[in-house]
């Protein structure tokens, strides 16, 4: 019988370089992801602005009021959209690309160059084409009541995740007073920073660490209300409500920001709000949990050391994937929340197919029945090796979790 010089320590130093590429490789992945992600947000941007820009020039002539949201009285008998009253971001974007008409040969958009795809973005799933833009689908807080005469400086699209409660509508005088993430709007970029589009055209792409009224407004001073003038400021319509910037609101979002419990929750759900990163991540990790899993168990069990000897890398190589993209997919339920199969069961599934086809031709090449039965027992028993590892990865979480709360500040 043709022995494999694949021992136990050969499949452990394998697991752990396995283990520490991901990690070294994880943080250069993950920057250049994010990068990309921000400038194809703000290319979107960019092209909603321009859209609602090109339909104002092309109003101009009929007399027409601009597209941008404005306070208007409410009613019920708006035959433009500069009549309506929105109270939020949603209801205007639905308006803007006529959604009421969507798919009709009556639909006639406001704009031209924008549709609802516009809206998506990293962990903000475009909208479906079937009932009614819902503020999920939808990415971006829009400023109300722009007009023509403002500064270029005032941000008129603004992600969600930055709070529009921490913007302002005058600034008199320069100062570093901070910007806040929006505590329920962590998609698209959580809180690792933002992206604007000013008045003037100009995308930025903002870090958290430059999260600053001087940088966001760019050392300049500015007023967009008018004393003794019937005509509003400015006012922010997010996704779902509308937010009208005042000393008083920007205390109270300043007050929840400041909460470290708040802080540790929206950093977990923003590490799960990123699928493709937490997948590399989690792959890391458990790679590593379920590596040392096998190697324990091999310790432990006569049958499957001798197994390890003889069957050779390839099997336990399929096993140890098999194992870990198990332990991965609940992880990924929870991060597309879409009801669809995780990417990491259809992996494993395949991973498990390769490990039981390369027994089948390793035991027809050396005739070793037991140690056939024994390979293939365990390479069926994939995912419940996986429910135990993914026990011990539960269980260490929950201590991390439990210390980072009672010892970090």
């Amino acid at each position: 019988m043709q022995k494999s010089n694949f021992n136990l320590t050969s499949l452990v130093v394998i697991v752990v370089l396995l283990g520490l590429l991901s990690l070294a490789l994880f943080p250069c992945i993950s920057s250049s992801m994010y990068k990309a992600n921000m400038s194809a947000v703000a290319a979107r941007g960019r092209d909603i602005y321009v859209a609602i820009t090109s339909a104002n020039t092309d109003r101009e002539p009929f007399d027409l009021p601009s597209v941008w949201p404005q306070s208007n009285p409410p009613t019920n008998n708006a035959v433009d959209i500069s009549q309506i009253n929105f109270t939020n971001s949603t209801d205007y974007f639905w308006a803007l690309y006529d959604g009421d008409h969507l798919g009709t040969t009556n639909h006639n958009p406001y704009v031209r160059g924008f549709d609802f795809s516009k809206l998506a973005g990293p962990g903000v799933a475009a909208h479906s084409g079937q009932g009614r833009l819902n503020p999920k689908n939808n990415m971006w807080t829009i400023a109300k009541n722009v007009r023509e005469e403002m500064e270029d400086i005032v941000p008129v699209l603004v992600t969600r995740n930055l709070a529009a409660e921490s913007l302002a509508v005058d600034i008199k005088s320069v100062s570093d007073r901070r910007l806040f993430f929006d505590e329920e709007w962590m998609t698209p970029f959580g809180r690792k920073g933002f992206v604007i589009v000013r008045k003037g055209g100009g995308t930025y792409n903002f870090q958290a660490r430059y999260m600053t009224h001087r940088v966001l407004y760019n050392s300049q001073t500015f007023m967009t209300t008018i004393p003794g003038s019937q005509r509003l400021g400015l006012r922010y319509l997010t996704p779902n409500k509308e937010v009208i910037p005042s000393e008083a609101v920007y205390q109270a979002c300043a007050t929840s920001d400041a909460n470290p419990w708040k802080r540790y929750r929206y950093w977990m759900r923003d590490q799960l709000e990123h699928g493709l990163e937490i997948l590399l991540y989690c792959f890391s990790i458990m790679g590593l949990i379920s590596g040392i899993f096998l190697f324990l168990k091999g310790a432990a069990d006569k049958k499957l050391s001798a197994l390890m000897s003889v069957a050779g890398l390839p099997y336990w190589l399929a096993l140890w994937l098999a194992i870990t993209l198990y332990m991965c997919c609940p992880v990924m339920l929870v991060v597309e929340n879409s009801g669809s199969i995780p990417l990491p069961l259809v992996l494993a599934l395949v991973f498990q197919m390769v490990g039981c086809l390369y027994m089948v031709v390793w035991k027809r090449r050396t005739g070793n029945h037991e140690a056939f039965r024994t390979a293939l027992h365990f390479m069926l028993a994939a995912p419940l090796i996986a429910l135990r590892c993914l026990a011990i990865a539960v269980l260490f979480a929950l201590i991390l979790s439990v210390f980072y709360t009672v010892f970090l500040p």
